[in-house]
């Protein structure tokens, strides 16, 4: 190979540096765009995961919301019952006072239709049963 005269040994030597300053250029570049890619997504699995925090706080309030909702309609079910349990009480206490003042009613009615029979036995003698009238 002919000897290179000293002006282009210069230019080559120039251009072997830049072609080498081109090269570490792009490899910083390539690192500096490595590290944007990995910056973006470590960004975007924030935002992921911030979303799925976000949908699960709105998955649990709905769901206390529905408990919340499910005990007062239990409740309200509960007073309700209540409710229907006294007053079928109240009903009962009613015909059973009503039953009662019919017996009484009755009864005094008996004493009255037997005061007018003949005397009662108290003195009771073999055979006889209290309360009987004599015959």
């Amino acid at each position: 190979p002919p000897a290179c005269s000293a002006p282009e040994a210069e230019a080559k030597a120039a251009a072997d540096k830049a072609a080498i300053k081109a090269a570490e250029d792009a490899k910083k570049a390539a690192e500096e765009a490595k590290k944007a890619a990995e910056k973006e997504a470590a960004e975007a699995q924030k935002a992921v995961e911030a979303a799925e925090k976000k949908r699960k706080e709105e998955d649990e309030k709905r769901a206390r919301e529905r408990e919340e909702k499910a005990r007062k309609l239990a409740a309200a079910e509960a007073k309700k019952n209540e409710e229907e349990l006294a007053e079928e009480r109240k009903l009962k206490e009613q015909r059973m006072a009503l039953v009662r003042a019919n017996q009484a009613a009755r009864m005094k009615r008996e004493a009255e239709a037997l005061k007018d029979q003949e005397p009662f036995c108290f003195c009771l003698t073999k055979g006889m049963v209290k309360g009987t009238p004599l015959y």
